[in-house]
């Protein structure tokens, strides 16, 4: 609710990257994924932009493709109550539906090693990327000339 609240005044992308350290922060103390969290609030913020022209990009878009096409653009607030409407049905869905949803991310060890567990498997989840270049090879040319 105070992400929705701070997002009706600012842009929801400033609300999302400053949650952002909050949330993974807080997260890793309750010894849950953070994407149990970020993307509903991601999605949350995304619906609830829209209840003022500045509040994302998409509708200051909007505003100036139909201004630049000589239509009536939108007053600050027109969609304050369609906005307000959705983020109530967004807000309950999340409430209702992401626990089910994400369910596969829950850590299953316990509530005293849970902590410590999710940490051990945050060092796991490493990634190795290679990439092979083919083409002609320079072997024994300098780079000036290659």
């Amino acid at each position: 609710v105070p992400a929705v609240l701070l997002n009706v005044c600012i842009s929801n992308t400033c609300v999302m990257s400053c949650l952002m350290t909050v949330v993974d922060k807080w997260s890793t103390e309750i010894g849950h994924p953070k994407a149990f969290f970020l993307m509903p609030l991601s999605y949350l913020l995304l619906i609830s932009g829209t209840f003022a022209i500045f509040s994302t990009s998409t509708n200051l878009i909007a505003q100036g493709l139909l201004l630049s096409h000589g239509l009536p653009g939108f007053n600050m607030f027109d969609l304050a109550i369609p906005a307000m409407c959705c983020t109530g049905v967004a807000m309950v869905y999340l409430i209702l539906f992401v626990p089910v949803l994400l369910r596969r991310f829950q850590i299953k060890d316990g509530i005293t090693n849970s902590r410590k567990s999710f940490q051990a498997r945050q060092m796991l989840n490493r990634y190795d990327a290679r990439i092979q270049i083919t083409g002609r090879t320079f072997k024994g040319q300098t780079l000036n000339k290659s």
